[in-house]
């Protein structure tokens, strides 16, 4: 089944996710695959949820990070450094210094 919209209107397609989320890391990479092939009318936003205070960690990270334009390059650090590398990135320091190491300014 094809649909067809109008040449002005544009499909979003709304992902959440939390950076500490297993399934949401695993899902990540084919996420990304997905988005390769997209046609210019499909757009995808991420949103982050939380569900603990240290969550609201990352949310605030991402958000931060979308603001100041440095989602493509930090996006995939956060999920690494959490669930590859064992950081637990639960308070903003520990963001702060990932960011930091990424040659970005915090503060």
């Amino acid at each position: 089944m094809a649909v067809s919209l109008p040449p002005d209107k544009e499909v979003e397609v709304v992902a959440f996710f939390g950076y500490w989320s297993a399934p949401s890391f695993a899902f990540d990479a084919q996420l990304e695959a997905w988005l390769k092939r997209l046609t210019p009318d499909v757009r995808l936003r991420r949103v982050p949820v939380s569900f603990a205070p240290y969550q609201q960690v990352h949310q605030r990270a991402y958000y931060a990070l979308e603001d100041i334009g440095q989602i493509a390059t930090m996006h995939k650090r956060l999920f690494s450094a959490i669930h590859q590398q064992g950081k637990r990135l639960q308070t903003e320091a520990e963001v702060s210094e990932l960011v930091g190491a990424a040659g970005l300014a915090t503060r």
